[in-house]
């Protein structure tokens, strides 16, 4: 009998032929379903591990920093083996080293893991490893200067209750329920401040710096002298005209709804139609008005007013009407007083309309030794000083500079206000400064929010918040950043 008859009758046998096979395939089909599932321990336990060994080596760094030594081995074991086991996986991980080089805190641990399907095969365990090393900017000098758009356009609302973005009342007074973008903003600022100077040993190499800004920047009263301000003298009201005889309006009849547009911000408002009154009146005023400086500062002519330093080359004090100031709060320079730090974030307050290069300017300025301020350190390349900065704004640039014509923001040409806010980041990256960047609210427009991502120093150093919540989880995600321990691998 040949083969191929054979052949035929197995494959047609119907009395067991099925059973056979089935039982010949049973061994492997098991050993990989086994094997999958050991796998899939394995997978989770190596994850584990590694995230546990993590943490051990963050302990351990804060212990050193706070005790100037390092934890006993038994410590830092106890620590790892709680991690670990909170994931509910089996097996017991070992610290093999814990050494400290410099600044970098380093743990290497193993697990010897059991397996359940795969000793039926002669592998009853299986060791995995972990190695991490923490480093801190502890004994570096970081300074960073927050750029905070504080427009009119953060009068709007934020998007956020008071419970979720501060929901244990520590930054908000009690019972407030009015959330606009200016009280989220100093929410998120206070917080990114608290991170930062969470660790007290670190706070003596941190300074922060902050410029609020809007159509301009206000650097102060007190630097009306600098040599490198020119500002002109205050001029009284003097004189005095009167208008035509007019009959005043007495009453407003057939009020309706309207709104106009301010700094990208609808505002409501009711117009109504005049009723005049029956006598006539007389209003008399000063021939001149009276300017005063309120420590607003426009732009220098070009080149310069992408320039940091001072070089001679003056910085223009911008006057205003004696009862008015076109700049918002005072700039504050460099500091590592937390308290000081946080009262000029709580006083913050919404003024004018939007012009960001002057913003990005100052914020540069401020990380620069040399005049107009000098707080900053000099760095070198044997004491290097980290250098921040935060550029946060709800909007668009709503004005354009006159320059050379005049140093003041009045224009309407948004196209260069783009082009210099975005010179200026490229000139404050080349310089040696590392740039986070937000966009805060809902209605940014796509324009705004690709040039405010490309001021950032890399992608991930962007964040779009379309709420207060986002922005204070930015906030608090860029303070962890630039000043927390991190894994060096």
């Amino acid at each position: 009998m040949t083969i191929r008859p054979l052949m035929k009758r197995f494959l047609t046998e119907k009395s067991g032929h099925f059973a056979i096979m089935f039982s010949l395939a049973l061994f492997p089909i098991l050993a990989g379903v086994g094997m999958a599932i050991d796998y899939s321990r394995l997978s989770q336990a190596n994850v584990r591990l590694k995230d546990s060994t993590d943490a051990a080596t963050f302990f351990a760094s804060k212990y050193y920093r706070e005790k100037g030594t390092l934890p006993s081995l038994a410590e830092t074991t106890d620590f790892l083996d709680a991690n670990f086991a909170a994931s509910g996986l089996d097996g017991a991980p070992v610290i093999d080293s814990l050494t400290i080089n410099g600044s970098v805190i380093h743990i290497k641990s193993h697990l010897v893991n059991p397996t359940m399907i795969m000793g039926i095969f002669g592998q009853s365990t299986h060791t995995l490893t972990a190695d991490a090393g923490v480093t801190s900017d502890q004994d570096q000098p970081i300074e960073i200067a927050m750029v905070l758009d504080t427009t009119y356009s953060m009068t709007a609302p934020s998007g956020a209750t008071a419970g979720q973005i501060d929901p244990e009342g520590t930054y908000l007074p009690p019972g407030t329920t009015d959330i606009d973008r200016i009280t989220a903003l100093k929410v998120a600022a206070l917080k990114f401040n608290a991170v930062l100077f969470a660790d007290a040993a670190a706070s003596t190499q941190r300074r922060v710096s902050i410029v609020p800004f809007s159509r301009y920047v206000n650097v102060g009263l007190g630097r009306r002298n600098e040599p490198w301000m020119s500002v002109p003298a205050d001029t009284p009201s003097t004189g005095q005209m009167c208008g035509q005889p007019y009959y005043p309006v007495v009453n407003w009849v057939n009020c309706h709804p309207a709104s106009y547009t301010y700094d990208g911000v609808p505002v409501t408002y009711q117009a109504c139609d005049p009723v005049y009154g029956t006598t006539l009146q007389t209003d008399c005023w000063p021939t001149s008005a009276g300017l005063t400086w309120h420590g607003c500062v426009g732009s220098r002519n070009a080149p310069d007013n992408l320039a940091d330093k001072y070089n001679g080359k003056k910085f223009p004090g911008i006057m205003d009407a004696t009862t008015y100031s076109s700049c918002g709060a005072e700039v504050l320079p460099l500091t590592n007083d937390r308290d000081v730090i946080a009262t000029k974030i709580s006083s913050l307050y919404p003024q004018e309309t939007t012009y960001i290069p002057e913003g990005v300017m100052w914020g540069w300025r401020m990380l620069t030794h040399s005049a107009p301020f000098t707080e900053a350190k000099d760095p070198t390349s044997s004491k290097p000083v980290k250098k921040v900065m935060v550029l946060m704004t709800d909007g668009e640039n709503q004005n354009s500079a006159d320059l050379p014509s005049n140093p003041t923001h009045n224009g309407s040409d948004l196209t260069q206000a783009n082009m210099w806010t975005s010179e200026a980041c490229t000139k404050a990256k080349a310089d040696g400064i590392e740039i986070y960047s937000v966009t805060f609210g809902d209605d940014v427009s796509n324009t705004s929010k690709q040039m405010i991502s490309d001021c950032a120093s890399a992608p991930d150093h962007y964040y779009d918040a379309s709420n207060a919540e986002k922005l204070v989880s930015a906030f608090q995600n860029i303070a962890s950043k630039v000043g927390a321990v991190r894994l060096t691998n």
